[in-house]
């Protein structure tokens, strides 16, 4: 059995993402969640962008509005598709 800091590596590595895309995270996330978008950013330009959440975030409504209230991009035209990339 892999880590979680493996398997989040290769969802952020497996997405279809380009300079300028944005992924959205929480100041709360997983370090191995985090790091995969801080790289990707790094050597393609995406944008990672950290939204902060309550401690503890047991209401799901303010979390939501967080998200709202972080002002990022309208969704571009294209989006992250197809099956993740495996690489054996």
């Amino acid at each position: 059995m892999q880590p979680a800091t493996v398997a989040l590596s290769q969802i952020a590595h497996g997405l279809d993402l380009q300079a300028g895309d944005e992924v959205l995270i929480t100041d709360q996330e997983h370090s191995g969640a985090q790091g995969g978008g801080d790289l990707r950013a790094k050597r393609y330009g995406i944008v990672v962008k950290k939204i902060p959440l309550a401690i503890p975030a047991n209401d799901a409504e303010a979390s939501v509005k967080s998200f709202a209230a972080s002002k990022a991009s309208p969704p571009p035209s294209r989006r992250a598709r197809g099956p993740l990339k495996r690489e054996l």
